[in-house]
């Protein structure tokens, strides 16, 4: 699934530019822009939880990884 589209790019890519973050209680939420050793392009939303107790209390996990419309992103986001 990873090496496949549309996430392979995350695999080996050249460059690598990250949104803020933006948090909201327990879950964050950043946009990541990748390009790809040969000039692709993709962008991804990252969900994360700061896990609240367990053995990885305060920690923050990734829930969710999706990739995002080049159209919905603006650039001031990177």
């Amino acid at each position: 699934m990873v090496k496949g589209p549309p996430y392979g790019i995350m695999v080996d890519h050249a460059k690598s530019e990250f949104s803020e973050v933006v948090l909201v209680g327990a879950k964050a939420y950043q946009m990541v822009n990748l390009t790809a050793m040969d000039g692709r392009a993709a962008v991804f939303a990252f969900r994360l939880s700061k896990q609240l107790d367990g053995e990885f209390k305060n920690m923050w996990m990734t829930d969710a990884v999706w990739p995002v419309a080049d159209a919905a992103v603006p650039q001031q986001a990177f």
